[in-house]
């Protein structure tokens, strides 16, 4: 069992010590690919942070189940949406917010910047997101993504794309397998 195990070295290139994820059994059937990242600061969709999302989107593709992102994106959701709408529609993850300050720097304006992509397929289990006020950290504000537990009635249905017929067609029926006369 691998649950709560986490997976390093992830982030390869401008991503890596990046990225980090694990999985976690429970919550949801079959449990779920829980990954953590930081995008690079004051960059915006910057090529290096495009190249994060890249990696996660591989890791959420070659896992091919439920999943959730939990990160400092360095920018307001709406901004990610805006920017990166193309990312969340091609792994399929939408955004969950508090809508409450994540961020308070010493100096500047206090934002959010810390929120959860998750996968569209259990989005319907997300009851809330929270700003965990009891844990005094600076400057970045803890964020909780509160689930209601999914069991093994309530099925989910994944589309997957059909994979792609050969290029070249088969040259007539496959012949019958010689049987020897006795």
């Amino acid at each position: 069992d691998n649950s709560g195990v986490a997976l390093a070295g992830l982030g390869k290139g401008v991503a890596a010590g990046r990225i980090v994820a694990t999985w976690v059994e429970g919550g949801v059937r079959g449990g779920v690919l829980c990954i953590s990242a930081y995008l690079w600061t004051r960059e915006g969709l910057s090529g290096r942070n495009v190249e994060i999302l890249a990696q996660i989107g591989e890791m959420v593709r070659q896992h091919d189940g439920p999943w959730i992102l939990g990160a400092d994106f360095n920018m307001a959701p709406g901004k990610f949406e805006h920017e990166a709408g193309w990312w969340l529609e091609k792994v399929g993850g939408c955004i969950k917010a508090t809508g409450q300050t994540t961020y308070r720097p010493k100096q500047g304006v206090n934002s959010e910047r810390d929120y959860f992509v998750v996968d569209v397929n259990i989005e319907h289990a997300v009851v809330r997101t929270e700003v965990v006020v009891s844990l005094e950290v600076t400057p970045h504000r803890a964020v909780r993504l509160v689930m209601k537990p999914m069991g093994a009635n309530q099925l989910v249905t994944l589309l997957r794309r059909p994979r792609e017929f050969p290029r070249q067609r088969p040259s007539g029926c496959a012949r019958m397998p010689a049987v020897p006369h006795l």
